[in-house]
């Protein structure tokens, strides 16, 4: 059997910013939520914790998505690639503890949910900043482009 044909630069691009879609609507969702614990706490805690273990879920796997398919090909796009690879690296890393950090807590019942709300308020707004600072300096469509030659690759 044959390996399948790998993805193409655009593809790769598509895939990844569907799953950022996907995933702000979950941190949308996240932040009603938190916000509406620290306004009327106790009338919402346990969707928040419930949203809270989805998030680190799905942020996970999708993590995992992007390291499969996208570290490669940043890795040898450009002359910029290995050090776009470390910051991807060094950002999933902070990114999972900061997931497990808050797995841990949605199960603590001495971490209050006023606590928990605040922390994933925080959580929220890094992660945007991190999906936006992403689409901008590695999903750029001139970036994964389809042709050998990348607009990038020159000085002006």
């Amino acid at each position: 059997m044959g390996l399948a044909e790998p993805m193409k630069p655009s593809e790769v691009r598509t895939l990844v910013l569907a799953g950022h879609t996907l995933l702000r609507g979950i941190l949308d969702d996240i932040m009603r939520v938190a916000l509406a614990e620290l306004d009327q706490p106790g009338t919402g805690a346990a969707r928040m914790r419930q949203r809270a273990i989805e998030l680190a879920d799905a942020f996970s796997a999708h993590l995992e998505v992007e390291e499969e398919i996208l570290r490669p090909l940043l890795q040898k796009i450009d002359a910029w690639g290995p050090v776009r690879v470390e910051r991807m690296n060094a950002d999933h890393a902070n990114q999972r503890e900061r997931l497990f950090e808050i797995r841990r807590q949605c199960g603590d019942p001495v971490f209050s949910d006023a606590q928990l709300a605040r922390r994933l308020k925080q959580l929220v707004i890094d992660l945007r900043e991190d999906m936006e600072w992403e689409e901008r300096e590695m999903l750029d469509a001139d970036l994964l482009r389809d042709d050998i030659l990348s607009i990038r690759q020159f000085g002006g």
